[in-house]
């Protein structure tokens, strides 16, 4: 749908436009919890369930939020202290 839309605003700049191999590579979701997330105690208690699905990264000296990876589906969690979470990395909305 929203390719559609840009297609209809380069027409009507006078760009032909013309589809071919369209596909979605990456969707990405925003969320607010609307509580604080406790990033360390986040992390701690993923470490110590040793779970083999995922993966999970903070080092808040080089980026402020936590990152949680899932290996199937290959998607990416980036979880703040705010409560905000984006998720990215989905192919599809399934």
């Amino acid at each position: 749908m929203a390719s559609r839309k840009y297609a209809k605003i380069i027409e009507k700049m006078g760009f032909p436009v013309r589809y071919s191999d369209f596909k979605i590579q990456n969707v990405v979701a925003s969320a607010d919890v609307k509580f604080p997330i406790h990033l360390e105690k986040l992390e701690i208690d993923h470490i110590s369930r040793k779970v083999d699905t995922s993966e999970i990264q903070f080092m808040p000296e080089l980026f402020p939020g936590l990152v949680y990876r899932l290996k199937s589906p290959k998607m990416a969690f980036l979880i703040f202290v705010s409560g905000k979470i984006v998720i990215t990395g989905a192919k599809s909305f399934k």
